[in-house]
């Protein structure tokens, strides 16, 4: 399996907008909501423009997105990342984890939110060094906010 991460461009939307459409359907399905699911081209392409947005490349197919959002000067915010169901268990998105701390080596503090019934989210972010520091209720679906804070080399 040969894997890559390429910037995403304004050519990608309608691609990206089918992979998270795939990827959080069962998350629409069981809260009702679900900001990644079906969004708009113009909210795709602005993100494409403001942030840091990747497409995973699998054998030449794109199967999944990284949606990285810079807070501050060492604070990044991963939106989303996420993998269409047929290519899930395959170590994409511990690549893609990999690949995000690479490509922005200046971060001292990653956050992300996810439901805080999605165990195996919670699984995979905790493996790679996140911790829960608080919930919330959003839309009446109860969120956890992670946390990674990363002490710079000296």
């Amino acid at each position: 399996m040969e894997m890559n991460f390429a910037r995403a461009d304004s050519e990608d939307a309608d691609s990206l907008i089918d992979i998270q459409n795939r990827s959080f359907l069962s998350d629409f399905q069981k809260y009702g909501i679900c900001p990644s699911y079906n969004q708009t081209k113009v909210k795709i392409t602005s993100h494409i423009t403001q942030d840091n947005v990747y497409k995973i490349v699998v054998d030449g197919g794109v199967v999944g997105d990284i949606v990285v959002i810079k807070k501050g000067d060492y604070h990044y915010h991963l939106q989303c990342i996420c993998v269409i169901p047929e290519y899930e268990n395959h170590g994409i998105g511990n690549s893609a984890m990999r690949f995000i701390e690479r490509e922005f080596p200046e971060a001292n503090l990653w956050t992300l939110v996810t439901p805080a019934d999605k165990l195996r989210n919670h699984c995979f972010y905790e493996k790679h060094g996140f911790k829960i520091t608080k919930e919330f209720f959003t839309e009446n679906v109860k969120m956890s906010y992670f946390e990674k804070a990363i002490t710079p080399a000296v």
